[in-house]
């Protein structure tokens, strides 16, 4: 019961701690968090489109389809604003 206390609350305070620190404003500083952030942006994008694709396949699309159809998805969200 602890524990279900424990992470939420430590992960609360991990991303605060991120927010509130002035980071530096320098290319050096731009250029190591697009490296280090930009393979796990990769393999997050390519699990998604695993997904929607299976899912096309399980819902009756043809190969095709289900091959460009995550694709779209994909671009379609990212014009999208509430």
């Amino acid at each position: 019961m602890v524990l279900a206390f424990i992470w939420p609350a430590g992960l609360f305070v991990a991303v605060e701690v991120l927010v509130r620190v002035n980071w530096r404003h320098q290319f050096i500083d731009y250029a190591g968090r697009v490296i280090h952030d930009g393979p796990g942006q990769h393999g997050r994008g390519g699990g998604q489109y695993q997904h929607l694709h299976a899912l096309m396949i399980l819902g009756g699309e043809d190969a095709f389809s289900a091959a460009i159809g995550p694709l779209a998805n994909r671009r379609s969200h990212a014009r999208w604003q509430p």
